[in-house]
């Protein structure tokens, strides 16, 4: 009896250990994937951020960064669907 206790705690150790391992799998993965898509954000920020810089220094008329900002995101939300809208 005292046997298939303990057989029966072993079983249910590795159970939950299985568990644990695939859950912080998961977590782990996600955070990884994540900070990739992050990483590409900034990057396509930077060169937003670049092309914003150069029109300020060299369009032909002085333009106001909210301007420019406010065209670029109707421009982002225009390439989605006829229905957003900022």
């Amino acid at each position: 009896m005292e046997r298939m206790r303990q057989s029966n705690k072993m079983k249910m150790g590795w159970v939950a250990l299985f568990l644990v391992t695939l859950l912080l799998g998961v977590l782990i993965g996600k955070g990884w994937d994540r900070a990739v898509q992050a990483t590409e954000t900034y990057e396509e920020l930077k060169t937003f951020t670049e092309v914003l810089a150069l029109v300020q220094k060299h369009y032909v008329e002085e333009v106001k960064p909210k301007d420019l900002v406010y065209g670029a995101i109707r421009g982002m939300l225009a390439t989605l669907d006829p229905h957003s809208a900022f």
